[in-house]
């Protein structure tokens, strides 16, 4: 199972657990059905997985790809040092909101942050804090702000994070019927596989690229669907709606 599908089976259990129901997912390969078929006792129901994320803005990269780079350079950072048998410690880093590291920059970036960690290791119970323009021998990597190195008696492990912040992003309707539109697409073609068709709307509120609002009137409109039902799931919160949905009307593009 590739890496997004077992995103969407994980998505997938928590709104099964959320809304109390009974049934292990089964994956559907692509192009044949659904993304999941969920026996039940009254009947299989095909589910469709999708996840909103914030829009990407008009330049640069959007933020769900740039927390995915940000990611896989701090595992990067996190294997390099713990297979050097490195101390335990905490290193926080800030990255330059201006500076994303590219897919091909994430090894050097790993590489530079435990060069410049190592270097810079605090002595047990201190913390130490070092800014992009801290001179030195050993740089910061340009896609790094700042960085804060603790170090502590307690610590187990090496932990690599990177604090983030962003406004809470509201849900539009239009955004919400365009997601549904795309999908529409492929509902007639899914029932071909199984009868019935929900389509679930994921908001992975643990990240900032899917922290939105969860209220207001994008809960309240009526929605032009293909499928049996619509649901928008607040992973975080463990937070299940069932949106209200009509078929579309002669003309709407489907």
């Amino acid at each position: 199972m590739n890496e997004k599908k077992a995103q969407e089976l994980s998505h997938l259990a928590s709104f099964l657990t959320a809304s109390a129901i009974q049934g292990t997912p089964i994956p559907i390969p692509d192009g044949e059905g659904p993304d999941f078929v969920v026996p039940t006792d009254q009947r299989e129901i095909g589910v469709e997985v999708t996840e909103l994320v914030r829009e990407a803005p008009q330049t640069g990269i959007g933020r769900r790809q740039m927390e995915g780079i940000r990611e896989q350079v701090l595992a990067g950072a996190k294997r390099l040092w713990d297979e050097a048998g490195q101390p335990f410690l905490e290193a926080h880093v800030h990255f330059n909101e201006h500076h994303t590291p590219s897919k091909k920059d994430i090894s050097r970036v790993a590489g530079e942050l435990v060069t410049f960690v190592r270097a810079h290791v605090p002595a047990v119970g201190e913390h130490l804090h070092f800014s992009w323009h801290d001179s030195g021998p050993i740089a910061l990597p340009t896609e790094v702000h700042a960085i804060n190195i603790i170090r502590l008696a307690s610590h187990t492990r090496s932990y690599w994070l990177s604090p983030d912040s962003d406004w809470e992003a509201t849900l539009s309707v239009e955004q919400l019927q365009a997601r549904i539109t795309a999908k529409n697409r492929k509902a007639a073609r899914y029932r071909s596989a199984v009868e019935t068709v929900w389509l679930l709307i994921v908001l992975d509120s643990r990240r900032l690229s899917g922290w939105f609002d969860f209220q207001g009137a994008a809960l309240e409109a009526v929605y032009e669907s293909m499928f049996d039902r619509i649901f928008l799931f607040d992973r975080f919160t463990a937070t299940v709606r069932e949106l209200a949905t009509r078929r579309p009307t002669s003309g709407s593009a489907v």
